[in-house]
């Protein structure tokens, strides 16, 4: 197929030497074009060639130039991929529910889909023409817009989102002035990543009923404005990741069903929301990562329902003394390297309720402390991964409850245990289950 420059919407064959008929598919539910280098032109249509077609795909065709079919009554899912000549309009297609155009220059809406629910667009001509068609006709069925890739200054008109819209994924669009003016009560999920430039602070009110919220790398971005009044009912899910000028939540953050919180690379932020334990009660699990300004957990009462917490290059948290009030904390996770501990845990430094413990890529950890783990009655499970300066345990033997000990990628630690040596063995012998490098002793 890698030669065919021109494929006919509406074949004809000939019955006899005098007449032609049109070549029809009346049954063909599901037409798939990829990978045809040469294609340049779809011609001859026939406005009933597909009658019952209802996904139409058409990817890798870079010298794609002309029109579809012109007519595709039944369509209801138009993805065109990588088709960088494509100058077009689209088809007729009243039925249409999901469209998706990425990596292809410009399709036009001379006949916008107002039955479209699922809109995906990647590349600058088309987020353009996308988000000036949007914004003309405001349809009315769009609840899941996407748009990708592009550095042009694009804004809503009217500074406001079409009303029905319940999902917005924002990638790569520097020069987009994000609606802010209006409420917007159906969006349901919110994910910006690389772009806005401009917005320093999210106000959270415009999205009342948020249910998901994501910030990735967004440089601008300093804060969320929240009024003290507002509570976010039905966000469950929060992650802010790669925002260096992330400073603060200035007014807490009220989201009484909050179940996942996760903050990563905020070189900036020195605390959480204050009061966690009254603003997210039902807080489940807690990641923090790469915040080297984090030294403690802020004051009040701790989310009663956290369970657990995992915790990825943040020495100075990791050194503090703020986790013994943690006792709600059945699973914790700390990564390195943390450069700067070569012990690990300080006695008292542990939330007594812990279950399972796992420490991984600690750069220098030479000791892991006893006096640290003896406190913790429950703890069942403790895993130690890619540590390979750890070589010693200190004190007199890892607490009795302790039913699983994995060691994996300690190569001196890892060493001693298979030896049984006498410093080291004495303290863990008693534990039923131990495995090192995924080999049981």
């Amino acid at each position: 197929m890698n030669s065919v420059k021109t494929i006919d919407a509406g074949f004809y064959k000939k019955d006899d030497c005098s007449s032609v008929t049109p070549f029809l598919f009346p049954s063909l539910e599901l037409l798939n074009i990829d990978h045809m280098p040469c294609w340049e032109v779809w011609s001859s249509f026939y406005s009933e060639a597909f009658p019952v077609l209802k996904s139409l795909y058409i990817t890798n065709c870079p010298k794609l130039k002309g029109d579809f079919p012109n007519h595709l009554p039944a369509l209801q899912t138009l993805p065109i991929t990588n088709c960088e000549l494509l100058v077009s309009s689209l088809p007729r297609a009243p039925t249409l529910q999901r469209l998706e155009i990425r990596k292809s220059n410009k399709v036009a809406f001379h006949v916008f889909p107002l039955s479209v629910e699922d809109i995906e667009i990647e590349g600058g001509p088309m987020v353009e023409s996308m988000v000036e068609a949007i914004t003309n006709i405001q349809p009315t069925r769009l609840q899941s817009l996407t748009l990708k890739d592009c550095s042009s200054a694009i804004s809503f008109k009217g500074d406001r989102l079409p009303a029905s819209l319940k999902t917005l994924y924002l990638s790569g669009l520097n020069e987009l002035k994000f609606p802010m003016q209006h409420k917007h009560e159906l969006l349901e999920l919110l994910s910006i990543n690389n772009s806005c430039d401009l917005l320093k602070s999210l106000p959270l009110g415009t999205f009342p009923n948020l249910v998901s919220l994501e910030i990735r790398n967004c440089e601008s971005i300093e804060s969320l404005s929240v009024v003290e009044s507002e509570s976010f009912k039905s966000l469950n899910s929060f992650v802010i990741v790669g925002c260096p000028n992330f400073v603060s939540f200035p007014g807490g953050l009220s989201a009484p069903n909050l179940t996942y919180f996760s903050v990563y690379s905020c070189e900036k932020l020195k605390s959480l929301p204050d009061q966690m334990g009254t603003l997210l009660p039902k807080l489940q699990f807690l990641d923090i990562s790469n915040c080297q300004q984090i030294e403690s957990f802020p004051g009040g009462s701790k989310p009663p329902n956290l369970r657990k917490v995992e915790i990825r290059n943040c020495e100075k948290l990791v050194s503090g003394k703020a986790w013994v009030s943690m006792d709600m904390v059945t699973s914790l996770e700390v990564w390195g390297p943390c450069d700067g501990i070569n012990s690990f845990p300080k006695e008292g430094l542990l939330p007594p309720s812990l279950t399972s413990l796992h420490l991984f890529n600690f750069s220098s950890l030479e000791t892991l402390e006893c006096k640290g783990l003896l406190h913790l009655t429950s703890l069942q499970q403790l895993y130690i991964e890619k540590c390979e300066k750890l070589e010693n345990i200190g004190g007199e033997r890892l607490p009795v409850s302790l039913i699983k000990l994995i060691i994996k990628g300690c190569p001196l630690l890892g060493k001693r245990c298979h030896r049984k040596d006498s410093e080291i063995w004495a303290k863990i012998c008693h534990v039923r289950g131990i495995t090192i490098d995924g080999r049981w002793i």
